[in-house]
């Protein structure tokens, strides 16, 4: 069983710039999510993977807990 399944939390990655717009607006839209039409969230077991694939070098990163 996926540890999301167990724990009732999912991954998401974002930039610090994103999150404190995020707050000052009361709304979060990644920037992927006008083409995907969904925000993009791992388990715990699959975000490494995920971080190494799409945000390797890059700082001003977070991890957002959701549950």
């Amino acid at each position: 069983m996926p540890d999301w399944r167990k724990n009732g939390v999912i991954y998401h990655i974002t930039t610090e710039d994103l999150w404190q717009q995020a707050l000052l607006s009361g709304d979060y839209v990644p920037e992927s999510y006008e083409n995907d039409g969904f925000i993009h969230c791992a388990s715990l077991e699959q975000i490494t993977d995920v971080a190494d694939s799409h945000y390797h070098g890059r700082h001003g990163l977070l991890l957002l807990c959701i549950n």
